[in-house]
């Protein structure tokens, strides 16, 4: 089995693990603050999309030949944030604290259905994404790339969701 194709289906079994649990989360448990800190369940869940969205667009300028290059002054940085909507995760200027700050400033104030269906979408766009790399150009350090922004990113989360649905059992 060639690398890609492992990959590809590490990554269809991963988000459908993460699917499962996130369909575990009940209409009073979406929002409530403090699975992460400040964050929901459903920021936790648009934080993800973010990263996953930022590794989509990457491929795609990948496999449209362009080169893209982490933001070296906060110009840069700005310019990044205003045309793509999230932030330059890949920058030197920005530490993930910050970065994440922003992303929650963006998503906080979306509903729990926008960000289920944003996620859906990105998985999928970004899914295609690595599809359309061609099997002699799948490296290991690609692949990292691909894992450490979807479901090694979900891994970081799972048992702050889980303690979070735990909580609620047990005041229900």
């Amino acid at each position: 089995m060639s690398q890609k194709t492992r990959l590809l289906e590490r990554l269809q079994a991963e988000q459908l693990a993460w699917k499962k649990l996130i369909n575990r989360v009940g209409p009073s448990q979406r929002e409530l603050p403090g699975a992460a800190g400040e964050w929901s369940i459903k920021d936790i869940v648009g934080h993800v999309t973010a990263y996953e969205r930022f590794l989509a667009d990457r491929l795609k300028e990948r496999r449209k030949g362009i080169e893209s290059q982490p933001s070296q002054t906060p110009e840069e940085l700005a310019t990044f944030l205003a045309t793509h909507g999230y932030p330059d995760f890949s920058s030197p200027l920005i530490d993930d604290d910050e970065a994440n700050a922003v992303i929650f400033q963006a998503i906080h104030p979306l509903s729990w259905a926008e960000i289920r269906l944003d996620a859906q979408r990105v998985f999928r766009r970004m899914l295609d994404e690595v599809m359309a790399i061609p099997e002699d150009q799948m490296t290991e350090t690609l692949a990292a790339m691909v894992a450490s922004s979807t479901y090694e990113h979900y891994h970081d989360h799972i048992a702050d969701i889980e303690a979070q649905l735990g909580r609620q059992e047990k005041k229900n």
